[in-house]
């Protein structure tokens, strides 16, 4: 399902996938830990223009090395 919703609407963070998948916190982590152990998923901090407060989202993609859509 977590990759499916990558493949349709490019890359997400973590945030954004369990409100579109609705998995709890804790399995969401776990699953993009497994997918991104298996190369399947890359993780990647965007650039931001402007500092906020924080750490910057990372953002979750399929890996174009590995997707066979």
């Amino acid at each position: 399902m977590l990759l499916q919703l990558l493949r349709t609407h490019g890359p997400l963070t973590r945030g954004e996938l369990g409100r579109l998948c609705a998995l709890s916190r804790t399995t969401l982590y776990d699953v993009v830990g497994s997918l991104m152990d298996s190369g399947a998923v890359i993780a990647w901090v965007p650039e931001v223009k402007e500092r906020k407060r924080g750490r910057p989202a990372e953002k979750l993609s399929l890996n174009p090395e590995t997707d066979r859509s």
